[in-house]
């Protein structure tokens, strides 16, 4: 069922960990669904969104991208910050699913990510949180 969600363009697919099964095929199969603008993927609130027109209130499920200016760790999470005050979060627990050089490699290149957004009152600005390297692609080398 999940398989042909995507084919169709009704769904994309997220991983959470350790929920990996179908990684591959549900990751190609959504890739073709957008590269045919099957579905949602012919609609433009469905394109991914510069991190620099985002505001307090574009919370919910988005696809974004923007640059990385710098990142940082914390007790829980390594964030990686785009310009338009939006981070990414990163929970340690999930870290070994990612490239070891990946915090290093990031920063001043473009990225893509998708998933849900939440507005931080305290810190003025928008997180991600970020699970799988699934959900985060470097678009410029």
């Amino acid at each position: 069922m999940q398989q042909y969600l995507l084919e169709q363009g009704l769904a994309t697919h997220i991983v959470i960990p350790p929920n990996l099964e179908h990684l591959e095929c549900y990751a190609a199969t959504e890739k073709n669904a957008r590269k045919t603008g099957a579905g949602m993927w012919q609609r433009p609130e469905y394109a991914y969104r510069e991190t620099t027109t985002l505001g307090s209130t574009d919370t919910g499920f988005h696809f974004i991208q923007g640059k990385v200016t710098h990142t940082a760790e914390s007790k829980t999470a390594i964030w990686i910050n785009l310009e338009g005050k939006t981070a990414l979060r990163i929970g340690k627990q999930n870290l070994g699913y990612f490239e070891p050089d990946m915090r290093k490699n990031i920063v001043g290149k473009r990225v893509q990510a998708k998933g849900w957004l939440h507005y931080n009152k305290k810190r003025k600005e928008l997180f991600m949180q970020v699970h799988h390297p699934a959900s985060l692609k470097v678009v410029d080398k």
